[in-house]
């Protein structure tokens, strides 16, 4: 006698039902894709400024190595050592024997 209410089929959703349903997903899209975007110009402007610095580095380098260039040479030590900066020595060894000499503790 009951057959039909326990046997019956799920009625479709209502129209009403799925078109809120669909705002409610587009809304979320929407807003998801605002935010991807928003991170998207972070990053684009942080590694803007990134290469910015890296570029100003490098000009500021070059200019250094240009104004060494250009520099004249420094004048010889009138007291018979060799100029400063320019140690016969190299390695480490080199750099203990330059700062002995500096401190006169190393003789000539």
């Amino acid at each position: 006698m009951f057959q039909w209410f326990f046997n019956r089929q799920p009625s479709p959703p209502s129209a009403e039902k799925r078109l809120l349903e669909a705002e409610v997903r587009l809304e979320t899209l929407e807003r998801e894709l605002k935010n991807l975007r928003l991170e998207w110009e972070e990053s684009y402007d942080k590694l803007h400024h990134l290469m910015s610095r890296v570029t100003k580095r490098a000009k500021d380098l070059q200019r250094a190595q240009n104004a060494q260039e250009e520099a004249p040479e420094a004048p010889e030590s009138t007291n018979g050592d060799e100029p400063r900066g320019q140690s016969p020595f190299v390695g480490m060894h080199g750099m203990l024997q330059e700062a002995r000499r500096r401190h006169g503790l190393l003789q000539r």
